[in-house]
């Protein structure tokens, strides 16, 4: 063969290694690219079908696995060796994510992310007690949200049945509140949703005598309705003058919630139907002392 030709071969053989070379090494990169960056490629195991369905639809949408799920190279190795040998039902732990690598975007000061150092709920739960973020967040997991019932793991004795259960905790308790602490709500967070508290017939009126936090009558965890025995706790009338009369009880049975002032002779006449006619123009009050003094004569 020719010298020129052997030389023309030779350099059509590099060529075409080179570009196998390079297509290997581009095709090498495409897969490592798709292998550490593309949730696709966690979603290729039919485990996962679930949860990537939550993380499409989450915030972190466009957040990649990778981002707060990291293994070293033998612990990616390792998994995949299991899922292919041991073709496992269901997805076990892996690639722990601790308060590092939520606190990358979410202690980082970035704008582009809601930060929590400075709020009240993290104040608590992550500076003073070091408690992970999963230890909350995990129950929605790739979703990221607080379900329901993710305080009653530490906090079942204050959560209990009946009340406001059915509302989430943080309704009530502003976990990202950066102006105040995390703790019991105010009077003004329980009248953002109660302003005219228009329950039944119930109202709560600008004119309402009674102006101190609403917990003082109701508790959220228990019963949210005060008893009679909560109303005695301030008001010590119940043994003397007419709220000594066993068929005045119940005080809600003539003071109205939230309003509380009996002005109308209606509500005696609720019971006292027969003495609509006696001194009609008269409040019952004026001759029947509710306030009589239980050492007046």
């Amino acid at each position: 063969m020719p010298w020129g030709m052997r030389r023309r071969l030779a350099a059509a053989g590099m060529v075409v290694g080179l570009a196998i070379v390079l297509g290997g090494g581009f095709a090498a990169l495409k897969t490592y690219d798709y292998v550490e960056n593309d949730p696709r490629f966690c979603r290729s195991c039919h485990l996962m079908e679930t949860a990537y369905a939550k993380w499409q639809t989450s915030a972190h949408a466009e957040v990649g696995c990778h981002a707060c799920h990291v293994q070293s190279t033998r612990e990616n190795l390792d998994q995949l060796f299991k899922y292919v040998t041991l073709r496992p039902d269901k997805v076990g732990k892996h690639a722990d994510v601790d308060y590092t690598r939520c606190g990358a975007c979410h202690l980082s000061r970035d704008p582009r992310w809601k930060q929590v150092a400075q709020t009240a709920g993290h104040q608590v739960h992550f500076t003073r007690q070091g408690l992970e973020c999963v230890g909350c967040h995990s129950k929605g997991v790739h979703q990221f949200v607080r379900p329901v019932d993710a305080c009653k793991d530490c906090h079942a004795e204050r959560v209990r049945e009946g009340g406001m259960t059915a509302l989430h905790c943080t309704a009530c308790h502003d976990f990202l509140a950066a102006d105040h602490e995390l703790g019991a709500p105010t009077r003004r967070d329980c009248l953002a949703c109660h302003a005219d508290m228009q329950v039944g017939s119930e109202r709560f009126e600008p004119h309402a005598p009674m102006r101190f936090p609403c917990q003082e009558c109701h508790r959220p965890h228990q019963n949210l309705r005060p008893t009679p025995a909560d109303c005695v706790r301030c008001h010590h009338v119940a043994a003397f003058g007419l709220h000594a009369v066993p068929f005045h009880g119940d005080c809600r049975s003539c003071h109205q919630p939230h309003l509380w002032r009996v002005d109308a002779r209606a509500t005696c006449e609720g019971c006292h139907a027969d003495r609509k006619d006696h001194y009609p123009d008269a409040p019952c009050a004026g001759c029947h002392a509710f306030q009589k003094s239980e050492h007046a004569s």
